[in-house]
């Protein structure tokens, strides 16, 4: 749709990075904020005319600078019908940046839908990373489908476009324009006219055009600005000189007016003027820069080295104590000052009066703009708002300040925070040779690629510290080892992984906890994910001595999550329960750190092995979004809670989603298949089987076994017992396939190899589950006696899940049991007295019709569509089901994507022609 010249990005655009991080409040307010109208505004009376009588959905307003683009924009918006709505986003050189310019995008139309509106949108990007390919269409399509179901007109206003000039946010663009309903408008203002790049919109009658020739002032509108600014004593011959030597141009005449306001006689200066349009401007910008005294001038070429600034950076970086003052005096004089946010404290200046600005600052030399530069990274730096202050940092070429900065973020605060996503966001931002030649830096971000488990660049960039001098130090030495550690681990070279941990803390200082204590923590993992439970606790009892020592309370939590897991191997899990309840209240800080969130789903996942459904998918879900943000993998368990639940309350489509969407957001993080791919397919076999797809589960299940039996690799470290699980799955395929047998003496050996481990909950079900395949072999004495053991093994931990699991295969044992009050429970939970009769005809359509879907749709989606279908809105629906209207939209939006329709009205016709409603 759009075509622009290409401009020069300046370095610090060129290297902004991803947009998908977390905006600051006070950046993000300012992108989207509209401004006010500038005082002394002259109405354009016959422009607005013109916009409001045309019935395009492409508004273009294309002029040089100072043409009054931006104020024909918002005097336009301002008078539209109380019923529209307005999205603004005020753009600059660093939306060039794909990510970032879809981010800010997403927050403004966003800003104008129902709350949650656009989080779809905006969890992809969160996820995404530089390096990887962005899809604009699977970003852009959730919102798309909220903006239809809007009832209202919107226009989205995108102001200087001119600035953006990649082709790929060109298209994306685009590809929202043509998605757009009929009644959400697009306004754009560029300074450049956007020529044969809207010739289709131009064909289309879609587009209306406002060029330099129609923004001129007239006559009359120029009597009426000059009589606004005192000048009533002109003549007609004076006022169509000013429009002579003008030409129309709104900025060249609020400078020309500032210019001779102090001339006693104005029409003289009017008189002198000469030349081109040109020309005047530079004659009229040097007048008025002359004019407003040295203090003033020297204050003006200081701040406009800056994107934004309020009075306390202007105060920082020319080292005064007046800027409120100076900033208050140049609104009284009209100077183009541009409010950033509703409480008038950050400004920019206008573009024109900018670049002019700047240009008069290049004439001091650079060590001027250095100084400025270098001070607001340090004021910047003093509020740790890091990614401006390393931005300009990098604008004053001080690359030790630049890498002061992200080494002042030692390796003890990135280990014990591990929030990985800010530091790699400012990686982009870095160039690589100021990386390699500072050792610190290399550890710096060494540890967070190997923590973010990007292993590849990971070891490439921690190989550069063993090449350098500083190989033969032993700090660095240690580090190196710590961080090797932790790729071995992730690559499943539990060997290699212990070696490097061992190596590291006879290297290491006893001041180096955090590396310390993650050596620590990869050993224990190693020895339990071996099954030495003994060795792995003593690793653990010495990791959380070290993280006491350390007196930092997030490498305590760190090793909760440590200790917790190993309670829950040992089937110890109300004590695990305890456990994590006790550190994360003791611990519990404003902010959610990735401790916190892998806690909460660590939480999640022992409260779903009790079968309290509800409460396991609210810790899930408030780990989750912790997880996401930090970029941490441990997100799997959150999200392996959630498919579980789902598969008990047998929403088998609902689950199948929930696994495609890990495994998307695995694939956008560029996460190694070792870290989720066998854990994942696992769950996939269990759902296989739900749906009586055994042959399927089967081929899988078979060889995950042979794998981890034949030990070529180890589990993931968050799922040390998915060997034990798989085999568990397998024996109750082997049952509903009529092997029970088989199944039996696979139980049986399972929980033998459990019982030498240690890991009673695993043993207790292992048995459990050889109970109920002696049961369907016929061997009741045998299930009779492996049933107690079992119960014996579950019931203090109330380990229920393997029970609901089992269902009907185990209700017969139960019942035998007689007066065991343990056994009644599960079946009552089985077999419930009143059980809601099963499979009725539409249950059967929609099972028939799942089979031939590539994705099947879930009962909660088949619910939603039949309110749909009944008329119902969003919001009522859900107010009827007790979920979030976010909900219901994501819902709609799947069931679409099922259906393959467009819309509400499609989804709900072709429900009723299968028969579905």
């Amino acid at each position: 749709m759009v075509e622009n010249r290409e401009i020069e990005s300046s370095p610090v655009a060129a290297s902004a990075g991803g947009g998908g991080a977390p905006l600051p409040g006070a950046i993000l307010g300012m992108k989207l904020y509209r401004p006010p109208l500038p005082a002394g505004h002259i109405p354009r009376a016959r422009l607005l005319e013109r916009l409001n009588q045309s019935g395009c959905r492409l508004f273009v307003i294309s002029a040089p600078a100072g043409f009054g683009k931006s104020t024909l924009a918002i005097e336009w918006l301002q008078q539209l019908p109380v019923d529209h709505r307005v999205a603004w986003l005020s753009l600059d050189e660093r939306d060039n940046n794909l990510q970032r310019f879809l981010t800010y995008l997403v927050h403004a139309l966003s800003s104008c839908l129902d709350e949650g509106a656009g989080d779809s949108s905006l969890e992809q990007l969160q996820a995404h990373q530089a390096h990887q390919p962005l899809s604009f269409e699977l970003v852009l399509a959730p919102l798309l489908e909220e903006l239809w179901q809007l009832k209202h007109p919107l226009v989205l206003a995108l102001d200087d476009y001119h600035v953006i000039n990649r082709e790929a946010v060109h298209q994306c663009l685009q590809f929202l324009f043509d998605h757009l309903p009929p009644h959400i408008h697009l306004l754009l203002t560029s300074r450049y006219q956007m020529g044969v790049a809207l010739s289709k919109q131009r064909l289309n009658r879609q587009l209306e055009e406002l060029g330099q020739d129609e923004l001129r002032f007239t006559h009359e509108e120029i009597e009426s600005f000059l009589v606004g600014e005192g000048f009533s004593g002109l003549s007609a011959d004076d006022i169509a000189l000013v429009e002579q030597r003008s030409e129309g141009w709104i900025t060249g005449l609020r400078l020309f007016a500032m210019a001779v306001s102090r001339e006693e006689d104005p029409r003289l200066h009017i008189r002198a003027l000469k030349g081109t349009e040109q020309f005047i401007a530079d004659y009229l910008l040097e007048e008025v820069f002359a004019r407003l005294g040295e203090e003033l001038r020297e204050f003006l070429l200081d701040t406009s080295l800056l994107d934004s600034f309020n009075a306390k950076l202007c105060d920082a970086v020319g080292q005064r104590e007046n800027s409120a003052e100076m900033m208050e005096l140049l609104r009284g004089k009209g100077v183009f000052l541009i409010p950033l946010n509703q409480e008038g404290t950050w400004y920019r200046y206008h573009h024109l009066f900018a670049e002019f600005l700047r240009e008069q600052s290049s004439k001091r030399g650079t060590l001027r703009s250095t100084l400025v530069w270098e001070r607001a990274s340090r004021w910047y730096q003093n509020r740790e708002q890091m990614q401006q202050a390393v931005e300009y940092a990098l604008r004053a070429n001080d690359l030790d300040g630049a890498s002061r900065l992200v080494q002042g973020l030692s390796e003890e605060q990135l280990l014990a925070e591990q929030n990985l996503s800010q530091l790699l966001n400012w990686r982009s931002e870095l160039p690589e040779q100021l990386i390699l030649g500072r050792p610190r830096l290399v550890v710096v971000y060494s540890w967070a690629l190997a923590l973010s488990c990007q292993l590849a660049e990971a070891e490439r960039l921690v190989g550069t510290l063993e090449q350098s001098e500083s190989g033969e130090n032993a700090f660095y030495r240690g580090q190196e080892l710590a961080i090797r550690a932790v790729i071995h681990r992730g690559q499943s070279n539990l060997d290699q992984a212990q070696e490097s941990a061992l190596g590291a803390l006879s290297l290491l200082p006893n001041e180096s906890f955090g590396a310390r204590i993650i050596c620590l923590s990869i050993l224990c993992n190693c020895f339990l994910s071996r099954g030495d439970l003994e060795q792995a606790r003593e690793y653990n009892r010495q990791s959380v001595e070290e993280a006491q020592k350390s007196g930092h309370d997030l490498f305590e939590l760190l090793m909760c999550f440590d200790q917790a897991t190993l309670m829950m191997a040992r089937g110890h899990l109300s004590i695990a329960l305890r456990h994590i309840d006790e550190y994360t209240k003791r611990m519990y800080r404003d902010a959610d750190t990735t401790s916190l969130g892998r806690l909460y789903m660590l939480k999640g996942f022992a409260l779903w092995q009790q079968q309290n459904l509800d409460e396991a998918e609210s810790w899930a879900r408030r780990g989750i979004p912790i997880a996401e943000r930090a970029r941490d993998v441990s997100v799997v368990l959150g999200y392996t809670v959630r498919i579980l639940i789902y598969r008990n309350r047998k929403d088998i489509g609902a689950a199948f989603n929930m696994l495609a969407e890990v495994e998307r957001l695995m694939n956008l993080w560029d996460i190694p298949q070792v870290f989720y791919l066998a854990w994942l397919t696992t769950l996939k076999c269990d759902l296989w089987i739900y749906q009586g797809k055994l042959d399927l589960a089967r081929s899988w299940l078979e060889r995950l076994i042979d794998l981890y039996d034949s030990e070529k690799v180890w589990p993931p470290p968050y799922f040390h017992f998915l060997p034990g699980l798989i085999k568990v799955i397998y024996c109750r395929l082997l049952v509903a396939d009529g092997d029970p047998l088989a199944a039996a003496s696979l139980a049986a050996r399972s929980a033998e190899k459990c019982a030498l481990q240690q890991f009673s909950s695993y043993q207790g079900v292992a048995l459990l589950y050889e109970a109920a395949a002696r049961e369907a072999a016929g061997d009741r004495t045998t299930a009779d006696k492996r049933l107690p053991e079992a119960i014996a093994l579950l019931e203090t931990q109330q380990v229920i899940f393997p029970f609901r699991e089992l269902g009907d295969a185990i209700v017969e044992p139960l019942r035998r049991m007689g007066s065991n009050e343990f056994a009644k429970r599960m079946l009552e939970m089985i077999c419930p007295a009143s059980s809601p009769p099963q499979g009725d005809a539409a249950e059967q359509r929609l099972l028939d019709l799942n089979r031939q879907l590539n994705e099947p749709i879930s009962k909660r989606e088949m619910a939603v569509l039949a309110l749909i279908a009944s008329g119902l809105s969003n919001q009522q629906i859900a107010d009827k089901l007790f979920i979030s209207l976010h909900t219901v939209k994501t819902h709609a939006r799947r069931i679409n994507n099922k259906l393959e329709v467009r819309s509400r009205t499609q989804a709900a016709a072709r429900a009723r022609e299968l028969g579905l409603v």
